[in-house]
């Protein structure tokens, strides 16, 4: 049910947006008789667009599964318009802001006798009205490129060629053996298989992961977006992985929305990736032993804390462990529990950054999580989070490619 209130209040929130945006450009068109036919297809389209996402919710809770075909050639479309939409109102809104000094000192003016004749006088002089006329039509015209060129690269960005990056690093680790030096692991996560993420696309991704030529590969969940349909394409796509120790995984929160949480990790394990549910794998090289455990997702702290004792092998600190956790919001409290090395995604690294300020990135996602993408230090511990490769919300990313990343581990000096 919490997926489903989430929903509910983004969709209201969505329609909302729209409806301020829709209300304004009715009321401009509806006072010129030439506009009517463009009325008309606007509030066609306008009804079209957001009937799917206003019974989405319903429809959920009654159990209905949209055909594939559908989340894959349809919903990218009607995520774009939200998003269009959505930029609209933040350019709309921008401007009122921008106004507010300006709307400020001419209320002031207007309170004092002295002043008020010289704002009236201002106000109605010919060259004001001729200025405020130009200054409209330049706004109006101004909203409608900027739109169109965001949806337009939006666009390009879906339906184009993909690039990414692969990222290599090499990271210490406490008590890291020395057969262990050099050892390396391919990362991937937050696929989110479904409406944005093509069998195609997925089958790309998991050649470049086998090209990576690492001796482990592990994925930190979001494997799919929200159906257990979206599975199926996950799993044809991915079961080609292949590596030396094996290739590991853990569920993410979008796993547990489909509600056949266990019907999605039955497919994911046959596409021959070992699921760790509380559960963990000792990887031996040389005599040496590593210790690789993965938690549950949760976004409770107590409850990560509690996965994460459960998992510590007390009796013997000295091995080094690899902690698999999908949302990177817990890192002090893994690095405290004695993991040298904790893996997340959750984040997809911003997905839509705006800038960056030092280390530290512009975007939505920092305001869950001070965690957004590449390498954190606390105290002996350190942990990388995964830009992922796959989308939600809207069907692409802006100053936030997609990562497949080798991890080599070191031994700390």
């Amino acid at each position: 049910m919490q997926f489903f209130y989430f929903q509910l209040i983004g969709t209201a929130l969505l329609l909302g947006i729209q409806w301020y945006v829709y209300s304004g450009i009715r009321g401009y068109l509806g006072r010129k008789p030439r506009f009517r036919l463009l009325l008309l297809i606007l509030s066609l389209s306008f009804f079209l667009f957001n009937l799917p996402m206003a019974a989405a919710p319903l429809l959920r809770v009654a159990g209905f599964r949209a055909p594939l075909w559908v989340t894959i050639d349809l919903m990218p479309l009607i995520y774009l318009w939200h998003f269009v939409w959505t930029v609209l109102f933040l350019m709309l809104v921008m401007g009122k802001f921008l106004k507010i000094p300006f709307f400020t000192l001419e209320w002031v003016m207007k309170r004092f006798d002295r002043t008020r004749p010289a704002v009236e006088s201002f106000r109605n002089h010919p060259k004001f009205q001729k200025f405020d006329m130009r200054r409209r039509q330049l706004v109006r015209r101004g909203l409608t490129v900027v739109t169109g060129a965001i949806a337009f690269g939006a666009v390009s960005e879906f339906y184009g060629k993909e690039t990414f990056d692969k990222t290599d690093i090499d990271i210490p680790i406490k008590n890291l053996p020395e057969s262990f030096d050099g050892y390396s692991i391919g990362f991937l996560s937050d696929i989110h298989s479904g409406s944005f993420m093509s069998e195609e696309r997925m089958r790309r991704y998991a050649e470049s992961l086998n090209g990576l030529g690492a001796e482990m590969i592990v994925i930190t969940g979001d494997f799919v977006n929200s159906s257990l349909d979206e599975v199926y394409p996950f799993r044809d796509a991915f079961r080609i992985l292949s590596a030396t120790d094996g290739v590991y995984g853990v569920l993410g929160n979008h796993d547990y929305y489909t509600r056949r949480v266990g019907d999605v990790a039955r497919e994911i394990e046959n596409a021959g990736i070992q699921l760790l549910r509380n559960d963990s794998v000792t990887i031996g090289r040389r005599g040496d032993e590593i210790k690789l455990v993965g938690v549950e997702d949760t976004g409770s702290y107590d409850t990560a804390m509690g996965y994460f004792n459960a998992t510590t092998d007390h009796g013997r600190r000295g091995l080094a462990r690899i902690l698999l956790c999908h949302r990177p919001y817990f890192f002090k409290g893994a690095a405290q529990t004695g993991y040298g090395l904790v893996l997340s995604g959750h984040t997809h690294g911003g997905q839509v950054v705006l800038g960056e300020l030092g280390k530290d990135v512009l975007a939505p996602a920092r305001i869950a999580s001070p965690y957004v993408a590449g390498l954190y230090t606390h105290r002996d511990s350190r942990m990388y989070v995964s830009r992922g490769i796959g989308t939600v919300g809207v069907p692409f990313r802006f100053n936030c490619p997609p990562e497949i990343t080798r991890i080599v581990l070191r031994r700390e000096v």
